[in-house]
């Protein structure tokens, strides 16, 4: 099993996507045109290992907008697609389709869901899913394809060197808004600065990154630790940092 960034999925720039209505996430029936292939990776794995994982697939991140959208506002797509296991990859279609899986839900669309149920405005918003299966001319025939929409928030990812560099109050502004993350449920994995969408003109920040994510059961309370999880404060040399937060450096 190894991991690798081989663009499976470059060739779908210009594709139009339809993702499906929800009435239950309040999501119509809406058209996507996929205008940049961003980034790309894949987890190769043998047919004995998929015994153990779980399905091959690539997942791959796009720039879209909204087909109607006359100012063609961005936004990101991803796509999750099963691939064939290692040493199929250019077997006949019918051997390749042995390994179809046609249902699957990846976590990130299990975490969009959820943060869409509970209207948590710190995150960016689901603007629309897809989840189908492969034609016979693709990779896995039958097997699944999962289209996640989701909107592109203002602002950039925050970096430590650029977090540090700014003044006190920006960052106690930064750490205000991160606070109210906490009751959303969903922490991305792993957790890390570039995690944190920050938009310098508003002050506000988005948390995203939610390819891996954990949701804690029950819902973790809050615990300054958490900004030293983030990079957004430094603990002290002490053995018991944790447990007393007056020396940080804030």
């Amino acid at each position: 099993m190894h991991q690798v960034t081989t663009p499976f999925l470059a060739s779908l720039e210009g594709s139009e996507i339809t993702t499906d209505a929800d009435p239950y996430f309040s999501l119509p029936a809406q058209t996507w045109i996929i205008t940049q292939h961003l980034e790309e990776s894949a987890l190769l794995m043998s047919q004995n290992e998929v015994a153990r994982h779980g399905p091959v697939s690539t997942m791959a991140k796009f720039l879209c907008y909204r087909k109607d959208d006359v100012t063609q506002k961005p936004a990101f797509m991803r796509i999750h697609r099963q691939i064939p296991t290692i040493g199929t990859e250019y077997s006949k279609p019918e051997i390749r389709a042995l390994q179809a899986v046609p249902m699957y839900t990846p976590t990130e669309l299990k975490a969009f869901q959820k943060l869409k149920s509970m209207a948590c405005n710190v995150t960016p918003a689901l603007l629309g899913y897809k989840e189908a299966q492969q034609d016979n001319d693709e990779a896995v025939p039958g097997g699944f394809s999962v289209y996640i929409v989701w909107d592109k928030v203002p602002g950039e990812s925050l970096s430590d060197e650029y977090f540090w560099s700014l003044d006190r109050d920006a960052r106690d502004t930064i750490r205000r808004e991160f606070r109210r993350f906490l009751p959303c449920g969903i922490e991305p994995t792993p957790p890390t600065t570039t995690n944190l969408i920050y938009d310098q003109v508003s002050g506000s920040i988005h948390i995203c990154g939610f390819s891996a994510a954990e949701f804690p059961s029950p819902p973790k309370t809050w615990s300054d630790t958490r900004y030293v999880l983030y990079c957004l404060a430094n603990p002290s040399r002490k053995m018991d940092w944790a447990l007393d937060s007056s020396e940080w450096e804030f």
